[in-house]
């Protein structure tokens, strides 16, 4: 889980095997910055977090951040994957689609909103002050890596 906190700035496949657009990331957050278009993939998110369940001794947690999309174009956050860890957003999304990221808008995940709740593996431990990486899939964006402080 442990990480260095670095900044990036690197091109990444999207699901269709074409590059996507360059990443600018660091701890805590990212940006896509669009190429080729209003409709090309643009987004960022801000605040990312870990956020200790207190009544759950270290198995559980929160990802907490926002995701604003930049494009003219709608986005869908479609799943979170990080090691060791079993992701659920609730509310679940309904039909299947993701997270609706509606263009020029953000989304909240965290208290008051939808929530991604994190339930630690058997035999691992999440420890204030490291660091864990977090695979999301988007829609147009592609696969995005996101590195967040367990607070």
């Amino acid at each position: 889980f442990a990480g260095p906190a670095n900044s990036s700035v690197a091109p990444m496949a999207s699901a269709t095997g074409a590059t996507a657009p360059p990443v600018v990331s660091a701890v805590g957050s990212l940006r896509v910055r669009g190429q080729g278009g209003l409709d090309a993939p643009a987004l960022s998110i801000t605040g990312a977090r870990v956020v200790f369940d207190a009544s759950r001794a270290g198995r559980a947690a929160e990802l907490d951040m926002t995701v604003t999309n930049d494009s003219a174009a709608p986005e869908h956050l479609v799943a979170i994957s990080a090691p060791a860890v079993i992701v659920a957003v609730t509310p679940a999304p309904s039909g299947g689609d993701g997270v609706l990221l509606p263009p020029g808008t953000g989304v909240v995940f965290g208290p008051g909103h939808a929530r991604i709740r994190l339930t630690v593996s058997l035999g691992s431990v999440l420890m204030r002050g490291h660091t864990i990486r977090f695979t999301l899939y988007f829609a147009l964006a592609g696969l995005l890596h996101l590195t967040a402080l367990i607070t």
